[in-house]
């Protein structure tokens, strides 16, 4: 993959392009044995937050199936890391997150104050 003259870029950058890039989603190489050969060592969320792993598995899936761009690996939960929720991946099920409870206020909410001047 030549990413600066790819397809892709260039009709980005609205030049002209002999084709019209179209978007498609999809997992990235699940199926293929050198995806299962990197998933028999590591974990969907080790590969995610291990930038040579995620590059890996995205290059190997776009270049196979001869792509003119790839969207890195990664999975649309990691964001609940950062929220406080932690999750993990359950074999055979998927995703579970690991605490739906609200947090605790860590003081106490003072009453709304309304100005002196404010018209009623």
């Amino acid at each position: 993959m030549s990413a600066p003259n790819s397809l892709f870029v260039r009709a980005c950058k609205a030049q002209p392009s002999d084709a019209v890039p179209v978007w498609f989603m999809r997992q990235a190489g699940r199926y293929m044995p050198e995806y299962r050969a990197v998933r028999k060592s590591h974990s969907i969320i080790e590969i995610c937050k291990n930038s040579e792993l995620a590059a890996e598995v995205t290059i190997t899936a776009a270049e196979f199936l001869g792509v003119d761009a790839a969207i890195i690996f990664a999975d649309l939960l990691l964001p609940l890391e950062v929220m406080g929720l932690p999750f993990h991946f359950a074999a055979g099920e998927g995703p579970k997150i690991e605490s739906l409870s609200a947090p605790k206020p860590t003081s106490t909410p003072s009453k709304p104050t309304v100005p002196r001047n404010w018209a009623t």
